[in-house]
């Protein structure tokens, strides 16, 4: 977690640092399953679009694009948009 998503997490009630704890184990596993199924490493491209996006919704002030974050994501998993 970089530092801005430690700042937050402890700034979150006990649901809210349940949910970042889920969503951190749901990337990791979404990162192990593209790097079985296409032999790439997405985990550093799925957590900075996820941490950016989170960061934004925290803020509150800025628009949060929820479809292009899960656009992002599914295009990660399936190894499109991803550079070696």
């Amino acid at each position: 977690m970089s530092r801005e998503w430690l700042i937050l997490f402890f700034r979150m009630n006990q649901t809210g640092q349940g949910l970042v704890q889920t969503l951190v184990r749901a990337l990791r596993q979404f990162s192990l399953d593209a790097q079985m199924a296409h032999c790439l490493d997405i985990h550093h491209q799925l957590h900075q679009a996820w941490e950016v996006w989170l960061l934004k919704w925290h803020d509150k002030g800025e628009e949060r694009e929820e479809a292009e974050l899960l656009v992002r994501t599914i295009n990660f998993c399936a190894g499109c948009g991803v550079s070696e």
